[in-house]
């Protein structure tokens, strides 16, 4: 399997990628968006710490516990976290972090998570070996949760194997305290397009003359007619 760089992987294909500057890294700590007065009224980007694994193993796993709490062997099964709620220091400490770039980070991360007011939600996935996966956006209730992401072309200067997968896992601190057995419905959204900023009906344009300007109903009422090709993923 050839190990190539980014820049001979996208030789001939420059107009894909144009425009997606900054949306590239890799293991990453995103401040986010600041969300103050509690539950934000729209979708925000809390802070958040991408874990990738180049082995398309998990970087992060919880151990199998007996119904007395007990670890069942000294090397459990590495099940990906896909979708999980961190609510309590107690089971934060049972993490498990495989041995990568970026643990330490991770680990930090996962530490200064104060969990009398925040509580930390785990997503992993696996994702093609030469994109990004970037965090777009997330909501929730007490008893749901949806974070939206996007992909894109990593940098020119990573090497990446074509066809192969790593795994990555994104670690958002919710600024709430949720309680795991009240949120029983979780969903994410892939876009391969990266991150876009939604915009309002207002803002969006359109040919019709003679003013070019938002697109408008029968009544007058502006209309949101544009749509993204995304993938969808819930699980209840």
């Amino acid at each position: 399997m050839a190990l190539l760089t980014r820049r001979r992987l996208l030789h001939g294909t420059v107009a894909l990628v144009l425009g997606t500057a900054g949306c590239n890294g890799q293991n990453s700590s995103t401040e986010g968006t600041a969300v103050e007065g509690g539950r934000p009224k729209d979708r925000v980007v809390p802070e958040h710490y991408e874990l990738r694994n180049p082995v398309n193993e998990p970087p992060i796993w919880l151990p199998d516990e007996t119904e007395t709490g007990q670890i069942t062997s000294d090397e459990p099964q590495k099940r990906p976290l896909v979708y999980e709620l961190i609510a309590s220091t107690e089971k934060a400490d049972r993490l498990k972090f495989a041995d990568i770039e970026g643990v330490d980070e991770a680990q930090q991360f996962v530490n200064e998570t104060d969990f009398d007011s925040e509580t930390l939600f785990i997503q992993t996935r696996s994702i093609e070996s030469c994109h990004t996966l970037s965090l777009c956006n997330v909501s929730w209730s007490d008893a749901d949760i949806h974070a939206d992401y996007g992909s894109t072309y990593r940098d020119v200067d990573v090497r990446c194997e074509v066809d192969t997968k790593d795994s990555v896992s994104m670690l958002i601190r919710i600024p709430e305290v949720l309680d795991p057995d009240t949120v029983t419905s979780h969903g994410s959204s892939w876009r391969s397009s990266g991150c876009h900023r939604r915009v309002h009906p207002d803002d969006r344009t359109t040919t019709e003359p003679p003013n070019f300007g938002p697109k408008t109903a029968g009544d007058g009422s502006t209309t949101d007619a544009a749509t993204e090709n995304a993938t969808e993923e819930s699980t209840q």
